[in-house]
């Protein structure tokens, strides 16, 4: 990947550690989840199938173990 932004949004956007055990608890119930189910006001009713999709996410910030970092954000994907 290649960034275009200056390097002061570095300091703006630092990752914070506190959101590891956030990112991992929600990697544990997608990775243990059959179905997802998303409805909205805005009238949203989405059900999804999880059994057996690969799931990944990260903190922000690269682990000992990681070999990829979602930086900036803290996320947890599933694909589909």
């Amino acid at each position: 990947m290649v960034s275009n932004e200056h390097p002061e949004i570095l300091k703006r956007c630092m990752p914070d550690p506190a959101l590891q055990p956030v990112v991992d608890r929600a990697l544990s119930r997608l990775t243990t989840a059959r179905h997802m189910h998303v409805l909205s006001d805005a009238g949203t009713n989405l059900r999804i199938d999880l059994h057996n999709a690969p799931v990944r996410g990260g903190a922000g910030f690269l682990q000992p173990k990681d070999k990829v970092a979602y930086w900036q954000l803290a996320c947890a994907f599933v694909s589909l």
